[in-house]
């Protein structure tokens, strides 16, 4: 394998081809990509019932005062029942926080009427605006979005307004101040 790839960079025509196809390659991705896209939904998802999932151990749990039904309660049951993995909607749900405070803080959304447009099609995360006329509050959520749109991890900030987050370390299955799973 490795002679195979001495022999393709060996000859300067090659390099030049191969440097030119991946240029185009790159092109070509970037051209076509789009900053509203979401991470790719697996095959298996396909399958899942995120829906019930929603509904039985995040809405449930979070409107439901704060009781966790058993097949709720580890991400392994979850998996199971609802064919759900939560750290991959954990995961996406914190890109799309982290995209959401790059758009604000790019300046592509600035009228709220906007923002809730953006938040009612998906692409957005719910986020606090730097708006609220109290300059330490708006400080404050400005870091957050700063270090969010620099891809900060999940911080109990956020975690504090994302209800997958809320709903997991309801469950006992997240802990965002240790930052791994559990």
């Amino acid at each position: 394998m490795i002679n195979r790839i001495k022999l393709l960079l060996a000859d300067k025509k090659r390099v030049c081809f191969l440097a030119a196809v991946l240029a185009v390659l790159v092109l070509f991705g970037i051209v076509f990509s789009t900053e509203d896209q979401q991470p790719a939904i697996p095959e298996y998802y396909k399958e899942a019932d995120v829906a019930s999932y929603m509904r039985d151990c995040v809405e449930g749990v979070l409107d439901g005062g704060g009781v966790v039904p058993e097949t709720c309660r580890s991400a392994d049951g979850v998996q199971q029942i609802y064919g759900v993995d939560v750290w991959f909607l954990l995961q996406a749900e914190h890109a799309r926080a982290v995209d959401t405070a790059q758009r604000i803080l790019r300046g592509e959304i600035l009228r709220r009427d906007d923002y809730r447009a953006c938040i009612k099609s998906g692409l957005c995360s719910s986020l606090p605006l730097p708006r609220s006329g109290n300059q330490e509050k708006d400080a404050k959520v400005m870091q957050m979005l700063r270090e969010l749109a620099d891809g900060g991890q999940m911080s109990l900030r956020l975690c504090a307004i994302t209800d997958i987050c809320r709903a997991l370390v309801k469950a006992g299955i997240y802990d965002p101040r240790r930052n791994e799973k559990e």
